[in-house]
């Protein structure tokens, strides 16, 4: 019995120190994919505050933005005016849908079109029409209309950044995101790329909305993940 607990303990031990050093290859080999830090002269077409009660070009914006794009009717305009400020997304297949999730929005490759070339990938955007009791709050359809272009742009901010990575890059994004370091470097960049494509304000008014309507302060909702409101009015005041 002494000679089987003895091996199988060094039997654990092998294997665990085998998926310490995977886990650890995996990390290192991932850090180098979280997005730089964005230029501040990348900025364009800055917009304080979109309204929904604005009589806004619908036919143009989709002639201009709309090409490639599967959009929901009920988001259709505040799609196409965050779209507006991603020009390089303009000929990328992008798919806009809903579905119950966790996340509020998420952004990622269609996996079936990744076994193609990669000028051929196409993309999902993935809107949440349930999540837990804590999140129902900042689902798309409760958060205001100059809001939900902040949060749209910065999806379309991932998006954008995936546009010249290659399946085995996805996979190192995918599994590293679980670790602390790697998300919060990942977010908080991804918010400055979004900002510097001129949505900072947009990103402001619902960063400062959810924590409104969650109760929560800069010191705990996506504090560690996500750009705070004092953090996105200094990048403002800054650059715009």
């Amino acid at each position: 019995m002494d000679y089987y607990r003895k091996h199988g303990l060094y039997r654990f031990l092998w294997l665990f120190g085998i998926l310490a050093v995977i886990v650890a290859i995996i990390y290192l080999a991932g850090k180098h994919l979280v997005p730089p830090e964005p230029t501040p002269a990348s900025v364009t077409g800055i917009v304080e505050e979109y309204k929904a009660d604005i009589l806004y070009n619908l036919d143009s914006l989709k002639q201009l933005y709309g090409r490639n794009k599967r959009l929901l009717k009920k988001y259709e305009l505040q799609t196409l005016l965050a779209l507006s400020h991603y020009p390089e997304l303009k000929e990328v297949f992008i798919n806009f849908y809903e579905e119950e999730a966790f996340l509020p929005l998420a952004s990622r490759p269609e996996p079936a079109s990744m076994l193609g070339a990669k000028d051929t990938w196409q993309y999902n955007v993935i809107i949440s029409t349930k999540s837990i009791d804590e999140l129902e709050p900042i689902l798309l359809h409760r958060i205001p209309f100059n809001a939900q272009i902040g949060i749209i742009g910065h999806e379309l901010a991932h998006t954008a950044y995936y546009l010249d990575k290659n399946v085995a890059q996805m996979l190192l994004i995918a599994l590293n995101y679980p670790f602390p370091d790697f998300r919060a470097a990942f977010e908080k960049n991804t918010d400055r790329r979004a900002l510097f494509h001129g949505l900072g304000w947009q990103l402001l008014h619902y960063s400062q909305y959810a924590r409104q309507v969650m109760k929560y302060d800069e010191t705990n909702l996506g504090s560690d993940y996500y750009l705070s409101p004092t953090e996105i009015e200094a990048l403002i005041k800054e650059n715009y």
